[in-house]
């Protein structure tokens, strides 16, 4: 069974440096909306699975441009040692 957690404008007027589609380089860009989920599912012997998605409509900073910005991560992607 999975827990997902949603929450709503949590980064909403804070700035990421992002690559902009229009300038073609890194920019401040203002988030304007964001939606974030974290889940967590059994996997069995090996413990839990984590995630977390960003979903975030964006603006530049410099030329004003809105995009649509994505991030994911999850507890597969650390280094184990």
């Amino acid at each position: 069974m999975a827990d997902i957690e949603i929450t709503k404008n949590s980064k909403a007027d804070k700035k990421v440096d992002v690559t902009c589609r229009e300038c073609k380089r890194s920019t401040k860009h203002l988030i304007l909306s964001d939606v974030c989920l974290k889940g967590r599912g059994y996997m069995g012997p090996y413990g839990d699975f984590m995630w977390h998605d960003e979903h975030q409509i964006v603006q530049c900073q410099g030329c004003e441009t809105i995009s649509f910005r994505k991030t994911h991560n999850n507890s597969e992607d650390l280094t184990h040692f």
